[in-house]
């Protein structure tokens, strides 16, 4: 479905992204996994057309997309749910769902706790529920590619757990996504593959297995994997 060949990013004199290969293949999860800095979140942003490469080529469902703005690679199906959630948080939630749709029935179908809390400002909402919020303005125009940038971030483990199998029945369902997640354990959990950045190249690609299965890398690139830390 998605096809990234040489990608590189720069910022001013700072190479974000370095010669990046990514291939996401139709109704997969594909996790991305790297210390801070590795360039995870400037590999979305690229794809969903944020930042604009300096170099490489992005396909996305046979056509070229690198160059498009944001809002052309969001009509041709890409959809990302950026880190710190996106939301409009001085809008309600019922507010926050009608600019993406006229009924919020889906929405809150999936999201059921979100019902109780329409007319409630976006902001003072918890962290979990302002992740459901993100994912349910996402998910309204059934995008066919879903990029989310770290979910999990400042949320408490419980928290985390629901947004872990969120992703898990998401994917389920026949979403494709992209998983960005500083808790590498729930994605190793859940990935069909997985890569590895550090300092802006991918250091390591392949099965969660097999990333499992090399202490030095995890070690080296993600901290202690079985904990969570990345």
């Amino acid at each position: 479905m998605l096809d990234a060949r040489g990608l590189t990013v720069t910022y001013g004199p700072l190479v974000a992204l370095d010669d990046v290969d990514f291939v996401v293949p139709d109704g997969s999860l594909v996790g991305v996994l790297g210390p801070n800095g590795a360039g995870k979140s400037t590999l979305l942003k690229a794809l969903a057309g944020l930042v604009r490469p300096a170099a490489g080529t992005i396909t996305f469902r046979g056509e070229r997309i690198n160059g498009r703005s944001a809002h052309e690679v969001a009509k041709r199906g890409l959809c990302l749910v950026p880190e710190q959630r996106g939301i409009l948080p001085g809008l309600t939630v019922r507010d926050n769902l009608r600019l993406t749709m006229e009924r919020s029935d889906n929405a809150l179908t999936r999201f059921p706790a979100l019902a109780d809390r329409l007319d409630q400002p976006a902001g003072t909402l918890s962290g979990g529920e302002q992740q459901m919020l993100a994912l349910a303005r996402a998910l309204e125009n059934d995008p066919s590619m879903l990029a989310v940038d770290e979910p999990s971030l400042g949320l408490a483990p419980r928290l985390v757990s629901m947004i872990e199998s969120t992703m898990h029945d998401l994917h389920r369902s026949g979403k494709t996504i992209i998983w960005v997640e500083q808790y590498a354990s729930h994605v190793l959990a859940r990935a069909d593959f997985v890569y590895v950045l550090g300092r802006g190249k991918v250091v390591w690609a392949g099965e969660p297995k097999e990333l499992e299965a090399s202490p030095v890398l995890v070690q080296s690139y993600l901290g202690d994997a079985s904990a969570g830390a990345v």
